[in-house]
Parts: C-alpha cells; sequence; structure tokens
C-alpha cells in the first residue's frame, strides 16, 4: 500500500482544502501537473512547511489566485500546489492538525503585511499569501 500524507491542496476556483495524498515523486507531479518546485515556507531545514507548486506554471498554468510569494516583490504563482510539512531528513511528510489549522488560517487574513509575518519567517523564505 503507498503512504499517504495530508496536506491542504490549492487549486484555481476551489477553497483551499486538507485533503490525503500520495507520498512520493510522481504523485507530486501529478498534483502539479508537471516539473515540481519546491518553496519552503517557515521553519528551518530540519523542520517546517513547504510549497509545492509546477516549476513551469508561471509560463504554462493559469494563475492560482489563491498564492502569491513575496520575494520583495509580489508573483502570483500558477497551476494548482499544495503545502506539506518536511522531517530533518529533508523527506516530505504530513501536515500536523497543528501546521493545517496555521496555514488554512492565513486564508482569512488577507491582505497580511511584512509586519504580521510569522516570527520564523527567514529572509530567503517565500512568504505565502492566501487570497480568496
Amino acid at each position: 500500500m503507498t503512504k499517504q500524507i495530508r496536506v491542504i491542496a490549492l487549486r484555481m476556483g476551489e477553497v483551499p482544502k486538507v485533503e490525503m495524498m500520495d507520498a512520493g515523486l510522481n504523485a507530486c507531479i501529478a498534483f502539479v501537473g508537471g516539473n515540481i518546485e519546491c518553496v519552503q515556507l517557515d521553519g528551518n531545514y530540519t523542520n517546517g512547511c513547504d510549497l509545492w507548486c509546477n516549476e513551469e506554471g508561471l509560463f504554462t498554468c493559469e494563475p492560482n489566485r489563491h498564492v502569491t510569494l513575496d520575494w520583495g516583490y509580489s508573483q502570483v504563482v500558477n497551476g494548482p500546489m499544495f503545502i506539506a510539512a518536511h522531517d530533518p531528513e529533508g523527506d516530505t511528510v504530513g501536515l500536523s492538525d497543528a501546521e493545517c489549522d496555521k496555514w488554512l488560517a492565513l486564508s482569512n487574513e488577507w491582505p497580511r503585511t511584512l509586519s504580521s509575518l510569522p516570527d520564523d519567517a527567514t529572509p530567503g523564505h517565500g512568504v505565502l499569501f492566501l487570497i480568496m
């Protein structure tokens, strides 16, 4: 049986929701519809949460109006994507209850300002804004 992980699914035209998906590279590729790209959202390299999206989505997918990344400039991320956690070995793992609650709650806090970023957001990380 394939291992399953709990993620937050961010699909165009749908409300962000918690889903179970198969673990592994092929499942990630299938979910985002192409080559995958990982953006670390919070935490550090031993524990934290990541946004997984289509690496070429900016050119090949429709905009996903749920998500904007702030790298010092705002960029809407295109295509379906999901949020998952990672462990100290760097493996993608399912989200905890607290992590699900944290990221789903962001959808009710638009607009967010840089002064209201999580304490563990550090330079170089993508800052996620969920837009409903």
